[in-house]
């Protein structure tokens, strides 16, 4: 049994349609059926039949495909494992922008002094985004914000919990509040950070459950953008409690109830294989990065 054969019957499984699998694959239709009655003759097994045109997937082709996919998998990971030792060490890092300003640069300079052979390559991206890079093993962690569940591929650490402060400029009309209803926030101009963001579908979440809808002016998830354009003093943003409290230029407003966030370090189980992602992983559960 080859691999190839193998992908093409996957394929096929995946679509119940040899044509379709052809064409997903980039082969000719002939060399996946070819393939595949070379697999039946193989095994001596018929992996499929055709009832009313249609490719129904004998009880000997379910057996064989739970195998398959099991086999299949354990060879890409064996791949992307050998590809991690032949290339020069560097850790792929997801970390969303404002959560990047608030831990990233205490961890860069400790991490490199104890570790200066490995490089840190960040990738900048939402907490919705990350944790589909690390769930695809397109990035090797990521630092985000985790919702009520997590897939199973996935492995978590949590580094602290912080929240959301209502971010204004010196001259906005809300800037003297001691704290603020997100209902009273209806008519207001906001920033709000892009759709891949867990603060996006927060915020607009809540704005639902009050039968209204967030007065959107801007989305970014340049941090650096959001406070250029809260400095004309008519804009509000929401943003990280620290970052606003480190901020000359920013009041940070608090929430009469609290948007609490959970950020933490998040990687896909198979990368405790490498041995510069699990020193990684080490190191930031082992240091105080806030």
């Amino acid at each position: 049994m080859k691999i190839t054969q193998m992908r093409y019957f996957q394929k096929v499984c995946e679509f119940n349609n040899i044509t379709r699998a052809a064409k997903e694959l980039y082969v000719s239709q002939p060399a996946i059926s070819a393939n595949i009655k070379e697999l039946e003759k193989d095994l001596n097994v018929k992996l499929f039949v055709r009832k009313n045109n249609k490719l129904i997937i004998t009880e000997e082709g379910k057996f064989l495909l739970q195998k398959v996919d099991h086999l299949l998998k354990e060879i890409d990971d064996l791949v992307q494992e050998m590809h991690n030792l032949k290339s020069y060490r560097t850790i792929n890092v997801g970390v969303p922008p404002m959560i990047g300003e608030l831990i990233f640069p205490h961890i860069f300079y400790e991490f490199r002094e104890k570790y200066p052979s490995v490089n840190l390559n960040i990738v900048e991206c939402g907490s919705k985004q990350l944790i589909d890079l690390v769930k695809n093993n397109e990035i090797n962690v990521g630092f985000g914000i985790v919702g009520d569940s997590i897939d199973d591929h996935l492995k978590t650490f949590k580094l602290c919990t912080t929240e959301l402060v209502f971010a204004v400029n010196k001259e906005h009309h809300m800037k003297d509040f001691n704290s603020i209803s997100v209902e009273s926030l209806r008519d207001e101009l906001l920033v709000v950070m892009k759709e891949d963001s867990y603060q996006n579908k927060k915020i607009k979440n809540i704005f639902t459950s009050l039968g209204s809808e967030p007065n959107i002016v801007l989305y970014s998830n340049q941090l650096n953008t959001i406070k250029k354009i809260l400095s004309n003093g008519e804009v509000g943003a929401f943003i990280i409690k620290e970052i606003a409290e480190n901020d000359s230029e920013i009041i940070g407003i608090p929430l009469e109830k609290p948007i609490e966030l959970d950020i933490r370090l998040i990687w896909r189980k198979r990368n405790d294989n490498n041995r510069d992602v699990s020193n990684f992983i080490k190191f930031i559960k082992n240091n105080d990065i806030i």
